[in-house]
Protein backbone atom coordinates (compact mmCIF):
# COMPACT_ATOMS: atom_id res chain seq x y z
CA UNK A 1 0.00 0.00 0.00
CA UNK A 2 1.44 3.53 -0.71
CA UNK A 3 1.95 6.49 1.18
CA UNK A 4 -0.25 10.01 0.50
CA UNK A 5 0.70 12.88 1.57
CA UNK A 6 -1.82 15.79 3.14
CA UNK A 7 -1.33 18.86 4.73
CA UNK A 8 -3.84 20.68 7.21
CA UNK A 9 -3.96 24.49 7.94
CA UNK A 10 -4.29 24.91 11.76
CA UNK A 11 -5.35 27.50 13.99
CA UNK A 12 -5.72 27.92 17.72
CA UNK A 13 -1.84 27.53 18.08
CA UNK A 14 0.02 29.52 20.09
CA UNK A 15 3.05 27.90 21.30
CA UNK A 16 5.50 24.90 21.02
CA UNK A 17 3.45 23.11 23.77
CA UNK A 18 0.66 23.22 21.48
CA UNK A 19 2.69 22.32 18.31
CA UNK A 20 3.90 18.88 20.44
CA UNK A 21 0.41 18.33 21.46
CA UNK A 22 -0.63 18.35 18.00
CA UNK A 23 1.94 16.56 16.95
CA UNK A 24 1.23 13.60 19.65
CA UNK A 25 -2.59 13.52 18.45
CA UNK A 26 -1.46 12.88 15.33
CA UNK A 27 0.77 9.85 15.29
CA UNK A 28 -1.86 8.92 18.04
CA UNK A 29 -4.07 8.14 15.28
CA UNK A 30 -1.25 6.70 12.73
CA UNK A 31 -0.05 9.60 11.02
CA UNK A 32 3.72 9.00 9.99
CA UNK A 33 6.43 11.66 9.36
CA UNK A 34 4.79 14.36 11.32
CA UNK A 35 5.82 18.04 11.06
CA UNK A 36 3.56 20.61 12.89
CA UNK A 37 4.11 24.27 12.76
CA UNK A 38 1.60 26.55 14.43
CA UNK A 39 0.11 27.67 11.01
CA UNK A 40 0.38 23.95 9.33
CA UNK A 41 0.08 20.10 9.76
CA UNK A 42 2.22 18.03 7.00
CA UNK A 43 2.54 14.25 7.19
CA UNK A 44 2.18 11.22 5.33
CA UNK A 45 -0.95 8.75 5.74
CA UNK A 46 -1.56 4.84 4.24
CA UNK A 47 -3.36 5.37 0.63
CA UNK A 48 -7.09 5.19 1.05
CA UNK A 49 -6.88 6.31 4.79
CA UNK A 50 -9.93 8.83 5.38
CA UNK A 51 -8.26 12.34 6.72
CA UNK A 52 -11.54 12.91 8.73
CA UNK A 53 -9.98 10.75 11.92
CA UNK A 54 -6.08 12.88 11.83
CA UNK A 55 -8.59 16.49 12.04
CA UNK A 56 -10.64 15.01 14.77
CA UNK A 57 -7.67 14.35 16.54
CA UNK A 58 -6.67 17.72 16.29
CA UNK A 59 -10.19 18.96 17.57
CA UNK A 60 -9.95 16.65 20.61
CA UNK A 61 -7.06 18.33 21.39
CA UNK A 62 -8.23 21.27 21.64
CA UNK A 63 -7.23 23.32 18.43
CA UNK A 64 -8.95 23.25 14.92
CA UNK A 65 -7.60 21.89 11.36
CA UNK A 66 -9.08 22.07 7.50
CA UNK A 67 -7.60 20.48 4.60
CA UNK A 68 -5.46 22.88 2.80
CA UNK A 69 -6.94 23.32 -0.87
CA UNK A 70 -5.60 20.83 -3.45
CA UNK A 71 -5.70 18.09 -0.89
Amino acid sequence: MGKTSVKLKLSGLSCAGCVATVKSALESVGAKDVSVTLERAEFSIDEGEKIDKFIQAIEKSGYNAVVEHGY
